[in-house]
């Protein structure tokens, strides 16, 4: 009888799929310099819990306009979970020079409805899809695109949702709070 306590607890746990709190990211005062760097800043909140997103897949969400549009530029792609929000980020980083970056940003904007009021300069695209093309298990989808001295970066996440519910406000909110995070740590504490 003294077990039924803990598998009712080991049950919970595996049922709800708790998983360990994200890493935190820290914002230095400068720049990143190389990818190397990069990647070394972005790996105190690395995670396995997927997939990351290929470094040659077309920049931004699914959108006509943007099919055609990979960065050509050395780059860095992890998964990261962070403190801020509970769902996993994909973040992809290149080094474009902020020209280059400007051009591939302008290049996707018509994919983009939105302007992020945390961080000027970085496109939002929020939307509720389909998984297939049966129309079967929605999901609600953010895609951050933004231009941060020389880097280029995307950072996109996802989680169950509704149609009729839309994108929740709150998850949203918590994923963008991990998107200043990740700038931060890429650019420096100047988020700039």
């Amino acid at each position: 009888m003294k077990w039924i306590p803990l598998l009712a607890v080991v049950l919970l746990a595996a049922n709800c799929q708790w998983t360990s709190p994200g890493g935190l990211l820290l914002a230095p005062a400068t720049p990143a310099a190389s990818m190397a760097e990069v990647a070394e800043r972005l790996s105190a909140a690395r995670s396995n819990d997927g997939f990351t997103r290929p470094l040659d897949a077309p920049l931004g969400p699914r959108c006509e306009a943007a099919d055609d549009v990979v960065v050509r530029y050395p780059g860095h792609t992890d998964l990261l979970r962070l403190a801020e929000s509970s769902d996993p980020l994909a973040v992809r980083v290149w080094l474009t020079g902020s020209v280059e970056g400007r051009r591939l940003a302008d290049r996707v904007r018509p994919c983009f409805a939105t302007f992020s009021p945390r961080e000027p300069m970085a496109l939002v695209y929020t939307g509720v899809v389909a998984t297939s093309s049966d129309n079967g298990d929605p999901v609600a989808q953010v895609y951050v695109v933004a231009l941060r001295g020389p880097f280029l970066a995307e950072v996109s996440w996802w989680w169950p949702a509704e149609y009729a519910e839309g994108v929740d406000p709150g998850r949203l909110d918590r994923g963008l709070d991990a998107v200043v995070a990740v700038l931060g740590a890429v650019s420096g504490g100047t988020g700039s």
